[in-house]
């Protein structure tokens, strides 16, 4: 994950992106996600490692990451 700030602040720092706003709170960042079940739409509870927010010729547009480090079964997320 620290990867992935680095190259956004670097990006933000070379005036190659606007960026609004990162955050790596998991506090702040615990959501749930809308995604296809054998039942219908469900709700899945997901804690992404980092938000970034940038600013787009659209308006503003945010980024959820998740590093993969086998907490979730491949199934489920499947």
């Amino acid at each position: 994950m620290g990867d992935t700030v680095l190259a956004v602040l670097t990006l933000a720092g070379d005036h190659r992106i606007r960026l609004r706003g990162v955050t790596t709170d998991v506090t702040k960042l615990a959501v749930s996600a809308r995604v296809p079940t054998t039942k219908g739409l469900g709700r899945m509870t997901i804690a992404p490692d980092l938000l970034v927010s940038v600013d787009s010729p659209r308006g503003p547009v945010s980024v959820l990451i998740e590093v993969d480090r086998g907490t979730i079964a491949s199934a489920t997320m499947a």
